[in-house]
């Protein structure tokens, strides 16, 4: 596996890990898994935006907590993850992560998208992240078929591409992946088997700085699904981030 793909998967894993929720987090860690083995072995994804960047959502990598949270009010993030956050920030870093899928921080074609943020122990903003997540069972009127999760994927790598470019795909997710194109002409790669759906984008902002697309459509039991698309808006691998390695959770 690439060094890229190596730091995605530490990022990823430091959100599971560093998190409060821990059914969601045993939950999301099989998740991550399953999604590494998918893509070990792909080749770097990059294409090169076309203006500078530096955050997103009105938040500018380097900001600290309390410039993020004069922006995104707290009521916005998970209580005794700002707690924790507060208390951790000078030691470790800390991670931020949203009250629930339901806390609509953004919206992008018609899609709410909660909000999640991680500082390292400098009070400095490294990684943005907009997060769609449902689980729903067949006893619910709006049950999330793989279809709808599907549907709601190509939206978001529509207007991803429309605003940073399309993904460069060299190579699709493992055995089982295929290169898959929206009604818009913007190319992703999937993995569709077995009832479970995933999908892989990124791409280069420049300066190192890179916007990633991962999203896990998974059947939890016969009667209930998860649907998270996660978009990770992260600053250079060369800065430093909240560390792990003492909190016990591993």
């Amino acid at each position: 596996m690439g060094k890229e793909k190596y730091i995605f998967f530490v990022d990823f894993a430091y959100q599971i890990d560093c998190g409060v929720d821990r059914s969601y987090s045993r939950m999301m860690r099989n998740l991550a898994l399953i999604a590494m083995l998918l893509l070990a072995g792909c080749d770097k994804l990059a294409t090169a935006a076309k203006d500078p960047f530096d955050g997103y959502a009105g938040l500018k990598f380097g900001a600290s907590l309390n410039e993020a949270l004069a922006l995104y009010p707290p009521d916005l993030f998970n209580p005794v993850g700002l707690r924790d956050c507060l208390n951790d920030l000078p030691i470790r870093g800390c991670f931020l992560p949203p009250r629930s899928g339901l806390s609509t921080a953004t919206s992008r074609d018609g899609i709410g998208y909660a909000i999640q943020l991680a500082f390292n122990k400098y009070d400095k903003l490294t990684d943005i992240t907009l997060s769609f997540q449902r689980e729903t069972s067949e006893e619910e009127s709006q049950f999330m078929k793989k279809e709808d999760c599907a549907a709601i994927t190509e939206r978001t790598v529509d207007w991803l591409a429309t605003e940073f470019g399309k993904p460069d795909n060299k190579q699709a997710l493992g055995d089982t992946g295929k290169i898959n194109t929206t009604s818009k002409g913007n190319e992703f790669q999937i993995s569709d088997t077995d009832g479970n759906y995933f999908a892989y984008g990124s791409t280069e902002l420049g300066d190192d700085r890179r916007v990633r697309l991962l999203t896990a459509y998974i059947k939890l039991d016969r009667d209930s699904t998860s649907c998270r698309i996660d978009i990770e808006f992260a600053d250079a691998d060369k800065i430093e981030r909240l560390d792990c390695s003492d909190t016990g959770l591993r």
